[in-house]
């Protein structure tokens, strides 16, 4: 089975995260599904996008384990080494369901690789986001971000930085 890779944007509830995967993967609305990302140092990626947070969309770690599985399971005209995820996940509890640190352990557990992550609404309010750096992956920190998403030129630099720090052109 390929190797699933995940890129993560995650906050609290209005900081941004749909909108910055909208903006990622060229997507202003639906559900998802796969895009090509162009890389900044040449070539292109695959990547199965999905805009609102899991959480949002009632799936508990188990649940969105078994529908990413599903995906991979269905790519039949060849045996990929990776299978590549962008996932917006909350921060904070929402419905019952755990933040988005649960979901990251529960993906590690099964082999999957955290390739990036980008941390969205971090405040003096907020709790601290640093356990996230227990995870081992690249992450990245806009403080304020759902401030920043008032005007178009605030709103693209915190695009530009999400895309910057995924390595994404």
């Amino acid at each position: 089975m390929a190797q699933i890779r995940l890129w993560t944007v995650i906050g609290p509830a209005n900081s941004g995260k749909t909108s910055t995967i909208g903006a990622l993967v060229s997507q202003s609305k639906g559900a998802g599904g796969a895009r090509d990302i162009l890389l900044r140092g040449g070539g292109w990626i695959r990547i199965f996008a999905y805009r609102q947070s899991v959480q949002e969309a009632g799936k508990t770690p188990e649940d969105e384990a078994k529908r990413i599985n599903l995906i991979v399971s269905k790519i039949k005209r060849v045996r990929p080494s990776y299978v590549n995820f962008l996932l917006a996940l909350r921060s904070d509890s929402f419905q019952g369901l755990p933040q988005g640190d649960a979901y990251l352990n529960h993906f590690v557990t099964l082999g999957w690789r955290i390739e990036s992550i980008v941390l969205l609404g971090k405040d003096m309010e907020h709790p601290s986001f640093n356990h996230y750096a227990d995870f081992g992956a690249p992450i990245a920190e806009m403080l304020k971000s759902g401030d920043w998403l008032k005007n178009d030129l605030e709103r693209n630099w915190v695009f530009g930085q999400a895309r910057n720090h995924f390595g994404w052109a």
